[in-house]
């Protein structure tokens, strides 16, 4: 109940956010301030700016983080034994300096790195595959947004997307900036439930087939990146809580190589 109540709560904030910024006449018919091509683009270069912010403002506290100095080990009387150091973490290997264009753009070197099933996609398609879902959302977003405000399904059909581009924003930050794995599996679900929700409202609500094939490219996406997601949180170590691997890679699911690699250390001990 809290978490619904929560979703709902978020629903609603982004719904106002949305009609605040958009700030679209009430009826197709009422001339608009500007052409509707250039409230997308605004909306887009907006969600790019805090997307990117936000991956590099969490890339670079983890940076932080990694580089804080070792605490001094005090001395110890003559004869007596030194402190036991404690062991150090497990944690991500950290460049020299601060890498800020991969921590903003995405590093694709810390998502091929991890042990990920056969059927993940790989990097290179990320920025075309979610130019064509951001067109397309927002298409559909302009499209929504200019009907009258009192049509049945439309507050709806913005509360979940406003969710959905939530998600969108933040993922850089969860998975790439902080490197979390449980994380970006948690924001890949709820991107995926908020997706599908606005497929269903289009649909049964709004009766609108352009809104609903707004998302024609972003529904099989995500239900392709949500299995994905949560076999790398279950496969891979989350650097931001210190957890994981929670289960072995499946060595018909996992991709062949990091599958090998996984046995190693395996077979070596058993020598």
């Amino acid at each position: 109940m809290a978490s619904a109540h929560a979703t709902s709560e978020a629903g609603d904030l982004s719904y106002s956010i949305l009609e605040k910024t958009m700030n679209f006449p009430k009826t197709n018919q009422t001339p608009s301030r500007l052409p509707w091509w250039l409230y997308g683009a605004l909306f887009f270069t907006g969600a790019q700016a805090i997307s990117i912010g936000l991956s590099a403002l969490a890339a670079r506290t983890r940076y932080r983080a990694h580089s804080q100095p070792e605490p001094e080990i005090e001395p110890t009387p003559e004869g007596s034994k030194p402190p036991l150091k404690p062991a150090a973490a497990a944690t991500d290997t950290e460049p020299e300096s601060f890498p800020a264009s991969a921590a903003a753009f995405g590093e694709f070197s810390f998502y091929e790195s991890l042990t990920q099933p056969r059927f993940a996609p790989p990097a290179p398609v990320f920025p075309v595959v979610w130019a064509i879902n951001n067109l397309l959302a927002i298409w559909g977003l302009l499209h929504v947004l200019r009907m009258p405000h009192d049509r049945a399904g439309r507050r709806e059909f913005l509360a979940c997307q406003g969710v959905a581009w939530m998600c969108y924003m933040t993922f850089g930050a969860l998975f790439f900036g902080l490197r979390s794995t449980l994380l970006g599996m948690v924001n890949t679900i709820i991107m995926l439930g908020a997706t599908l929700a606005t497929v269903n409202i289009a649909l049964v609500r709004l009766r609108d087939t352009k809104a609903a094939l707004s998302q024609v490219t972003l529904v099989p996406w995500l239900l392709l990146a949500g299995p994905t997601a949560i076999l790398i949180a279950l496969w891979n170590r989350d650097h931001l809580f210190q957890r994981g691997p929670f289960s072995q890679p499946s060595p018909r699911l996992a991709k062949s190589s990091q599958a090998s690699q996984e046995d190693e250390p395996r077979g070596d001990a058993n020598d």
